[in-house]
């Protein structure tokens, strides 16, 4: 039973302590050879003594070093050893401390099922322990590891018991880490009210630590939640927060690039059919672009600007051909920066166009070339559109082959994690399912494309394709 410290040359476990003290200055500096070089010597003077919780803690701090040095085998390996010893001298608090870095580790190189493993551990470790932050943070682990798998649901229900935890004792930065994670699992399923709630905690705490990065991040993903709750208000109030705060923190660090918030206002403002103001931003930001040469964002402003033509204008000789010579340099300026998304885009792009002017007999060709460059660059979003486009032109063909192709892009939008996509090819294929008398496919993927974005519950009451069940319970149910 002896762990070796009693007993021992006092001198000589001294030197060994201060060897772990110079170790741990070395490693606040990120010294780390250094800090190494002192840990050899402390565990030498530690593993002649056989003291067991002081080489349990050498190679504890090994496994920082390593972690921090991005080096994943030899962390895992380090803080193994660790733990070996702790299981013999330690008690239930390291031990758990220990599992849950083990997991951790385990979850950056993949391996998932150690991981949780490792996590139910040290919550199972510290069942019977007065030790509310440190089962928080167990429990915190275990729901990142399902966060990790896109398993929002496990997520959640781990992280809201960790939350729990916290009420008895406090800790900010797994507070803020908690609600943070929470909101955008809670985003992940469509359950955007919980998903801003949590972010609203997160922002507070954000807002005091002046943290301009992400509080700007948040304001983003606040902006897109209130758009699909469809509250155009809030959502162009939080989308300009993040604008604001962006200008002020530029003046700070000047590297930073507001283009992708100023086209996400703008692409707030089109999704509310606010056409004239939308396109006003992005002939801005076009403008900007082509003066300092940013490629990216006059692509994406050149893309929106097109949609936005395509939606709200009627083609005439003079709105065609600007329409064509935007099409077209974003195709020219998309294979300049070898970017298969944005070339998909721009020949999505042809097809919508095409559809307009009736020019249907080249749309299946072009359908080919983006679904083969879709699979050799193995861009699922961009494949679940095209599949998406191929559903829309078999439409009014063939609605069994137009089932089959929404279906083919739900998997891609699913593989993605692009949820309002996933809602609008839950809607089309439950208007098919209705056309091709499917009732049990009508209500289960309407419900879910209501759920994931209410808009669909106002374009339900007046389909067409839903005349046959308009009047049923069931029906009436979902869309009220």
């Amino acid at each position: 039973m002896s762990q070796g410290d009693i007993g021992e040359p006092r001198k000589n476990f001294e030197k060994g302590k201060n060897f772990l003290v110079k170790a741990e200055r070395a490693i606040y500096k990120k010294n780390y050879k250094k800090a190494l070089n002192f840990l050899i010597n402390a565990k030498e003077i530690f593993e002649k003594s056989k003291s067991l919780l002081m080489i349990a803690r050498v190679h504890f701090l090994e496994g920082y070093i390593f972690e921090n040095l991005n080096e994943n085998e030899k962390t895992l390996e380090s803080y193994k050893l660790s733990l070996d010893n702790r299981k013999i001298a330690g008690t239930p608090l390291i031990i758990a401390e220990t599992e849950k870095k083990i997991a951790e580790t385990l979850l950056k190189m993949n391996r998932y099922q150690e991981a949780h493993t490792s996590a139910q551990t040290a919550i199972d470790v510290l069942e019977n322990e007065n030790q509310p932050f440190a089962k928080a943070d167990s429990l915190y682990t275990k729901g990142t590891i399902y966060f990790a798998e896109k398993d929002w649901k496990s997520a959640i229900f781990y992280y809201r018991l960790a939350s729990d935890y916290l009420k008895k004792q406090y800790h900010w930065k797994l507070f803020l880490k908690i609600n943070e994670n929470l909101g955008e699992a809670y985003r992940k399923l469509g359950n955007y009210i919980e998903s801003n709630q949590s972010f609203k905690k997160a922002l507070k705490l954000e807002n005091e630590k002046r943290n301009y990065p992400v509080i700007i991040s948040i304001l983003k993903e606040m902006a897109e939640n209130y758009k699909f709750l469809n509250n155009k208000k809030e959502a162009v109030a939080y989308i300009t927060d993040a604008i604001e705060i962006d200008k002020k923190f530029q003046k700070i660090k000047s590297n930073i690039d507001s283009s992708s918030i100023q086209i996400q206002l703008a692409e707030i403002l089109f999704y509310f059919n606010d056409f004239d103001e939308a396109q006003k931003i992005c002939e801005e930001l076009i403008e900007f672009a082509e003066t300092y040469n940013q490629k990216l964002d006059l692509i994406q402003g050149i893309i929106l600007t097109t949609k936005i033509l395509l939606t709200k204008t009627k083609i005439d000789e003079q709105s065609l051909v600007l329409i064509q010579n935007y099409i077209d340099e974003a195709r020219e300026i998309a294979e300049s920066i070898e970017n298969p998304k944005f070339i998909i885009e721009t020949l999505i792009l042809k097809i919508r166009l095409f559809k307009k002017i009736n020019k249907t007999d080249e749309i299946l060709e072009i359908l080919r070339i983006a679904e083969k460059l879709a699979l050799n660059t193995l861009s699922k979003c961009s494949l679940g559109e095209v599949y998406e486009q191929y559903g829309l032109y078999y439409h009014p063909l063939d609605l069994k082959k137009s089932l089959k192709y929404f279906k083919l892009g739900l998997k891609e939008y699913i593989k993605c994690d692009s949820i309002q996509d996933q809602a609008e090819m839950h809607y089309n294929i439950s208007c098919i399912s209705s056309q091709l008398n499917f009732p049990d496919d009508i209500i289960e993927h309407l419900t879910i494309a209501v759920e994931l974005n209410s808009k669909f519950k106002e374009i339900a009451r007046e389909d067409e394709d839903f005349k046959s069940i308009r009047n049923q319970d069931l029906f009436r149910s979902i869309i009220e």
